[in-house]
């Protein structure tokens, strides 16, 4: 179960929602999708900038290559959830709480440590926020 969690946190999930959102959605959806996806490179930029910088060893699986802190997959799903829940105000709450739930299957796998889920969410939400008042559109996609 905490596998196919961990997965909502995947960049195909984020990205193959902002596709979606900018190809099937009215004029507000397609923003959302764009914004989505500037979120999406902002998060992913930074994250995997952490992780070369510091390079920490991940917790039960030195073989998996990529350097623990911060978590990208929970940074992802947090400023995912943070963009999703600026234009679904409803959804907040579930959304975050499925981000957080992302955070918790790193852990719980054994992917990462708690730090690294904790700084991935920061980042996560920071990026969100920055991205939604900002109105930062990284990609000018049109479908």
């Amino acid at each position: 179960m905490m596998e196919g969690i961990t997965e909502f946190g995947h960049y195909r999930a984020v990205m193959g929602l902002s596709i979606l959102l900018m190809a099937y959605g009215d004029e507000a959806h397609q923003e959302t999708g764009r914004l989505l996806s500037s979120a999406f490179l902002g998060t992913g930029l930074v994250t995997f900038g952490m992780k070369r910088l510091i390079g920490r060893k991940r917790p039960l699986d030195e073989s998996l290559g990529n350097p623990a802190f911060p978590s990208g997959h929970t940074s992802l799903a947090f400023s995912s959830a943070t963009i999703l829940g600026y234009r679904y105000p409803k959804l907040r709450i579930p959304l975050y709480i499925g981000a957080g739930l992302v955070g918790f299957s790193r852990i719980y796998l054994g992917r990462h440590y708690t730090s690294d889920v904790i700084a991935g969410a920061a980042i996560g939400t920071a990026m969100g926020m920055l991205v939604w008042h900002q109105r930062v559109t990284l990609l000018k996609w049109e479908f």
